[in-house]
């Protein structure tokens, strides 16, 4: 079962691995920051946004159907997913294993540099979703 996000398995069937990239909390060193060489202090100014980062290859059997992956990969970002306010609308990210992140929104999307051909087409990629954090 591959990696889905808001129900639809983007990635396609290719390998794929899930690593959380982000977790803690925001740390703001005054003295990188502050004119008043005197103040060194460091301090925690909230959590950070989760970032979780899912990897691997777009795998398919024509350069055609590689393509369509890639499509689709780029319709998650088109404006029909977009809510009222034209920011993303958050979804459900869920790994192969079941484990799932809720609230998560697809916010970018890198792929290889080539494409390698032979009894499959295929890409790798890395698409990085994070759960944003909300004005208080």
């Amino acid at each position: 079962m591959p990696v889905t996000f808001k129900g639809q398995a983007l990635f396609g069937t290719g390998p794929q691995r899930v690593r959380v990239s982000v977790q803690g909390h925001r740390v703001v060193s005054y003295s990188t920051i502050d004119f008043d060489p005197s103040r060194v202090d460091t301090e925690l100014t909230g959590p950070e946004e989760v970032e979780v980062v899912v990897s691997g290859r777009l795998v398919a059997a024509t350069e055609a159907a590689l393509w369509a992956l890639r499509d689709g990969i780029a319709n998650a970002f088109e404006p029909a997913v977009f809510g009222k306010t034209g920011s993303p609308v958050p979804g459900v990210l869920a790994s192969a294993s079941g484990r799932q992140w809720a609230d998560m929104t697809f916010v970018e999307y890198i792929e290889g540099d080539r494409t390698d051909k032979g009894r499959v087409w295929s890409i790798e990629f890395e698409a990085v979703f994070r759960k944003l954090l909300k004005a208080q």
